[in-house]
């Protein structure tokens, strides 16, 4: 009879983890980890985060002030949320369109991301470029991000960059409309909510 091993044994914690759970004291990071290892079926493609990471401030620029038009080089917290987003995959089973026949395909683990910064932390120029990287570099059809603020002004902030970086990335790529954060190949669009007037 055999025994499964541990989550922590199959998938042991990478250094950039270890750095960010033990020196920065974000145990967020090493929560999420252990969560998605012990998901049955799971698996880290470290060489795909290792990969947008480095990708990153090459593709992306920032959208304002002095700083646009800069690579956007991702801080220590952007850089753990875009490793475990991009890096953490689970098998699913679909139909094949042209057969019928049923087939595993992996897909990202984690489908939501909920975050929870203080302002003038970068989070609207992130979300901006969460989005392209999601429905313009991977291509996924009839994506959504929602942007849940204190008001309509605050929550359309992330989109406006969005629009901003999706214009930049028209004239590289010519593969998105320069003038809304819509993707014309996948149909993904980014939608404002306004949240409760007392939080900030």
């Amino acid at each position: 009879m055999s025994v499964a091993a541990p989550a922590r044994l199959l998938w042991p914690e990478p250094a950039w983890i270890v750095r960010a759970a033990d020196e920065r004291g974000w145990a967020w990071v090493r929560t999420a980890w252990r969560r998605a290892a012990a998901v049955p079926g799971a698996w880290y493609d470290a060489a795909k985060a290792d990969a947008v990471v480095a990708l990153w401030p090459q593709v992306f620029r920032l959208t304002e002030d002095r700083f646009a038009g800069q690579p956007f080089h991702l801080s220590a917290w952007q850089e753990c949320v875009v490793r475990l987003l991009v890096g953490w995959k689970a098998p699913i089973e679909v139909l094949d369109s042209a057969t019928g026949a049923g087939m595993l395909v992996h897909v990202r683990l984690f489908r939501r991301l909920m975050l929870w910064v203080p302002r003038k932390n970068g989070k609207s120029e992130f979300l901006a470029a969460l989005g392209l990287l999601f429905w313009a570099v991977e291509g996924v059809v009839g994506g959504q991000g929602f942007v849940f603020a204190r008001d309509e002004k605050q929550a359309k902030s992330a989109s406006l960059r969005c629009d901003r970086a999706s214009s930049r990335w028209a004239r590289r790529r010519r593969s998105l409309s320069a003038s809304s954060s819509r993707n014309c190949s996948t149909t993904g669009v980014i939608r404002c909510c306004a949240g409760w007037p007392e939080t900030r």
